[in-house]
């Protein structure tokens, strides 16, 4: 997830602008999955990063190989910020 905020910063050229962004480990990471009858494994994830606190959110999709290692995928185009600076 850092790495999708850091590089939508890149490809926006900001990043001369802007702090490498690492996930706030002593906030929440609020999960709540979409559909979850439907086995799709679609969840809206809402993590706070630092420095700056700033709380962001995006979908994301849960998937499982044969060996049941799990990855994740962002489905959505982008995370937009919730909060202000």
């Amino acid at each position: 997830m850092e790495f999708t905020l850091n590089e939508q910063i890149r490809l926006a050229n900001y990043s001369h602008l802007c702090e490498q962004l690492k996930l706030d480990h002593r906030a929440n990471i609020d999960l709540e999955e979409l559909e979850p009858q439907s086995g799709l494994g679609i969840f809206k994830v809402t993590v706070q990063v630092q420095p700056g606190g700033g709380r962001f959110w995006g979908y994301f999709q849960v998937k499982h190989d044969k060996n049941e290692k799990v990855s994740y995928k962002l489905i959505s185009e982008s995370m937009p910020r919730l909060n202000s600076y």
